[in-house]
Formats: C-alpha cells, sequence, structure tokens
C-alpha cells in the first residue's frame, strides 16, 4: 500500500510539472528552447516620423528592420501630425490591416491574432502601451506594442514586436505539427 502511494504521488507530481512547463511555454514562449516547427520571431525597433526621416520609418516583419516606407517589403510606418499632435500607424502596402488591441502590460502575454475586427483604412492613431495586431498583405501575422511615444516627433517610436513566419498561422505559440502546419483551430479567439 505504502509503494503505491508512492507510485501516485509521483505520478501526480509529474503531471502538476508538465502542466505548469506547458503554461510557462505558453505566456513566455521566448524562454523555451524551440526547434525549427516554431516560427514565431521577435524583437525590439525604434521607426521614425516619415516627414522627418521617411527611409527609418517603416518596418518589415519578414526581414526584421526599420526599412523606408517606399520600400517593397515595408508592412507598417509611422507619421506624426503636427496639427493634432497625434501618431499614427499607416499599412506599408495595401491589403495589409491593423487593429488596435488596446493596452496589454507586455507582448508576451499576446497568443494570437483575432479572427475579425480588421481595420482596413490603412492607418490609425496609436497609444503608448496598446497592442496593435498586422494582418500582412502577404498574409502573415504580427503583433506590435507601442513602448515609447516621444515628446518630440524628431525622436522614434519604440516598439516590441513579433511576427509567425508561417502563411495564414495567426497564433504567436508553439502551434505546428512536424509537416510545419499550423494546428489550432481557428474557433479559438485571442488572450
Amino acid at each position: 500500500m505504502k509503494i503505491l502511494k508512492s507510485k501516485i504521488n509521483m505520478a501526480i507530481t509529474a503531471a502538476i510539472f508538465i502542466s505548469c512547463a506547458l503554461i510557462w511555454q505558453a505566456v513566455y514562449p521566448e524562454s523555451v528552447e524551440h526547434d525549427n516547427r516554431d516560427m514565431v520571431v521577435n524583437g525590439n525597433a525604434i521607426a521614425n516620423d516619415i516627414g522627418v526621416n521617411a527611409q527609418n520609418s517603416g518596418f518589415s516583419f519578414a526581414n526584421s528592420q526599420v526599412v523606408d516606407y517606399n520600400d517593397s517589403k515595408c508592412d507598417i510606418y509611422f507619421e506624426y501630425d503636427r496639427k493634432s499632435n497625434t501618431w499614427y500607424l499607416h499599412n506599408g502596402r495595401d491589403l495589409t490591416d491593423i487593429q488596435d488591441a488596446g493596452y496589454i502590460e507586455d507582448l508576451n502575454y499576446v497568443s494570437a491574432a483575432p479572427n475579425n475586427g480588421w481595420f482596413s483604412y490603412g492607418y490609425m492613431e496609436i497609444a503608448s502601451g496598446h497592442v496593435y495586431f498586422i494582418w500582412t498583405a502577404d498574409d502573415h501575422y504580427a503583433a506590435l506594442r507601442i513602448s515609447n511615444i516621444p515628446d518630440e516627433r524628431n525622436e522614434g517610436i519604440e516598439f516590441d514586436w513579433r511576427y509567425q513566419t508561417i502563411e495564414s498561422c495567426r497564433w504567436f505559440i508553439p502551434v505546428t505539427d512536424e509537416t510545419g502546419t499550423c494546428f489550432i483551430n481557428d474557433e479559438y479567439e485571442y488572450f
């Protein structure tokens, strides 16, 4: 009887450990070693106002770099409007959509881009601490969190970003099978 209780306790402990590890991986995916099936790239960047430095006002998620807003790879760019004293996020290419997810403390809390609610007008006002989802013209998903909006337009917008390299996969956590196919059902919602 004592041996049976010991084995049960070991099994329960192992189950709890595995559950905690899976939760940790979902919440902090960059802290876990990923294999080549997990194709989420992330980083931090600073981009300028298009009116101050057009060559450094855009961002290409596929290339993981700041680019000219006219670059064919530009997914988004930033603009400051002096009249309204407001910063805007623009889509860099036709068919790129944007969605404001509101204030989120940390980009690690974001697991997937939404199914609907996309803003296709080409630009929107931005706010510090807000997360914006980007659905690129080439059918990839990205998320960016505005970490710093400068007081002066001569300084750049600082943001953290995350990009899913698998086409049509809106998830930013490990969700692929051995073939690289996104296996999570799109009926699930983000957050």
